[in-house]
Formats: structure tokens, sequence, C-alpha cells
């Protein structure tokens, strides 16, 4: 990715106060490391300058469990003003410089997607960290982000229960041998477990699983107009059929979620001055940086000849430590989307109305105190 890249090195003196000042008083990445350039931590900060000092001025940093006093001597230094780039940021670098500290930051996910793909010998909806990507072949069949593992959970569970698909994988595994759970004697299962339904029958209806999951807004918006098409022709089994279908396709309301294979997206985030943004280009498995700092109107130029190649490069764990800082941004809250978080991920194609729209709304938030900096 052509990401904006270090400084370089301002080395310190102990005994001298000024040269903490050749550091910006601004936000953004540092890399700490020693007088032979070996790196020794990375760390992202909304005042470089402040951070530089807590960690390597003796009068400050000593006895701390922060300080980096005698271990590090210098500092290189990437202003962003945004908190969505100096993430970005810290996972590039954190990639290249220090992996086990982008090792460490992974085991906390900060999004979580969903994989549900009819090709498998036995689909199964499950929830996967953004790391669990890096495993798979490509991203077929993944959908998300969520902002939460129980939020990806419930999202398969309602696709399952809505499309009566198997709720018991333990006895799906050994069709057509296995006997069926009582959810066949209700109706609510064709049962391919026992072999009353063809598996090729059953990977037809979780591909129908697979749609709603990609498009979720779309089809419960066709299934709410067939029922009150349903009521108005007095069909009223039709439309209490709909109606069920609407209330056990609940958790998917209000999802950001989307098929991640093929998925193109825009970051907009906040930059310096505040009438400017930053501007990333991404897909499933790529990103570009495309400005730090452009006037909302040039966005969708910026976009014109810009936008990554959508194909399948291999997962490895910084792309999918990336689609877990977009999936992140996706689904940040709209109480905490302010000031130096502000940002919008927004799908493409999209119309330069709407990309512009959107940008001129993170430079509205960007200017707003947020709850927490």
């Amino acid at each position: 990715m052509n990401a904006p890249s270090f400084t370089g090195a301002t080395r310190f003196d102990a005994a001298c106060e000024a040269s903490f000042l050749d550091v910006p008083a601004s936000p953004g990445i540092a890399l700490f490391e020693t007088d032979a350039g070996v790196p020794v931590s990375i760390l992202a900060t909304s005042d470089l300058r402040q951070l530089a000092r807590t960690r390597l001025d003796p009068a400050l940093a000593r006895g701390s469990t922060k300080s980096l006093v005698g271990a590090a001597t210098a500092v290189r230094t990437i202003q962003a003003e945004s908190e969505a780039a100096r993430r970005l940021l810290w996972l590039l670098h954190a990639h290249a410089a220090l992996p086990r500290l982008a090792d460490e930051g992974a085991k906390t996910p900060p999004c979580w997607f969903l994989r549900l793909d009819a090709r498998d010998e036995y689909p199964k909806a499950v929830p996967l960290a953004p790391r669990d990507l890096a495993s798979l072949p490509d991203l077929r069949g993944v959908y998300g982000p969520y902002p939460t593992r129980k939020g990806a959970a419930r999202a398969g569970e309602a696709v399952t229960d809505a499309l009566d698909l198997c709720r018991h994988h333990h006895l799906l595994v050994l069709e057509p041998h296995a006997s069926a759970c009582a959810y066949k004697d209700m109706g609510r299962c064709p049962a391919p477990c026992d072999g009353s339904e063809s598996m090729a029958s059953y990977r037809a209806r979780v591909e129908r699983g697979q749609r709603w999951l990609a498009d979720p807004l779309t089809h419960r918006a066709e299934a709410l107009a067939a029922m009150k098409d349903a009521a108005s022709a007095l069909d009223y089994e039709r439309a209490g059929a709909h109606k069920t279908l609407l209330a056990r396709t609940a958790p998917l309301d209000g999802t950001v979620a989307r098929e991640v294979h093929g998925a193109m997206w825009c970051v907009i985030a906040s930059s310096d001055p505040q009438d400017r943004v930053c501007v990333i280009a991404c897909s499933g498995t790529g990103a570009r940086w495309l400005s730090g700092g452009a006037p909302p109107d040039d966005v969708p130029s910026l976009l014109g000849a810009s936008v990554p190649d959508p194909g399948e490069p291999p997962l490895t764990p910084l792309r999918a430590d990336v689609l877990g800082w977009l999936g992140e941004l996706a689904c940040l809250p709209d109480d905490l989307n302010t000031g130096r978080r502000a940002c919008a991920v927004v799908a493409l194609p999209s119309d330069a109305a709407q990309l512009e729209a959107a940008a001129r709304g993170v430079v509205v938030r960007a200017s707003s105190k947020p709850a927490i900096e």
C-alpha cells in the first residue's frame, strides 16, 4: 500500500530539553528505535511530542512501565490527523517493523465476520475474527462486518432459523444416516441429515441464506412488500408466512454487513485542516492511500481511476488486519464518530453526490468535540 512513510530519525540527548522540540506536537504514529536503527516499539498518539517525552525523557519516564529509557534513543514519526488513518498506519508499519505487536493487537478483534458457504461439504454459519480470514482459501461466503462476535452469531442464527437450515451440525455431518431432530417433526426442517432432502437441494437453500446475508435490507424490504400484497389480497396465510420471515430475520436489520468477496469501499476520514479529508480506497484484500488532505468535492475524482483491484491475492495476516480495521470503522457508533474519530465508510460504486455528502459529513463531525478522544 502506498501509505506515508516515517520521517528521518530524531535522536535524543537526555541533557538537552530542546531535542524534544524536533518532534511535532501533532497526532500521528511514532517508531522508537535504537542507535543502530533496530525497532523497539511503534505507537499511535494524539500528541507525538508528548509521547516521545513520556517514553524517553528520564524525568518523566523513569520507573514507568511504559518507559523506553535505555531501550530506545531515537524516534521516527508520521503525522496523521484522524484516528482512522493512525490505526491503519500503525497496522501497516507494525507488520513491517514489529510483527509481534500486530499479532498481539489481533488478539482483541476490532470486529467480526460470518462465514456460510454452500461449497463446504457440510455448510455451517461460523463467526470469524479478522485474523481467521487469513486461513481461508478465499473470501467467498464471508459476510460482515459485525461489531461483536455475538452480533455475527445472531445473524447466522437468524438466517438458519428463517430458512430452516440445519440447526444441529453434528447430525448434518452424518447424512444420510442420522436420526432427524424434532424440527423435522415440527415441519421446520426438510431433514438432509436423514436423507429426506438431498444435499444438492440443501445447498441451494444455503445459497439463499447467503443472498440474505449479502443484502439483508433488500430481502427484508421484498418480504415486507409481499406481506402487504398478500394481506391486501386477503391471503392471510401467505401474509403470515412473510410476517414470520420478517420476525426471524429481524437481527439482520440495521447491520452494515455485506458480502466481502469482490466488495469495495471508500474510507473518508478527518484531516488537517478540518475542511479537508483523508481518502483511502479499499477492496476486500487491498487498500490504496489516495490523499492525506483533500477537499470534499475532490473525493469522486480521486476515486475515478484509483480503486484497488478486487482480485484475490493471498489472504495474509496483514490483509486480514486491514479488513478488521475497515470493519471497525464501518461499525463505529454515531456517538463516537466525531472529532478525530470522524470517518465514513462508503460502499462502492457510489455516485459523486453521495461521496461528496459523506465527505462533508465527516468535515462537520470532525469539528465536533468527541466524548472520548
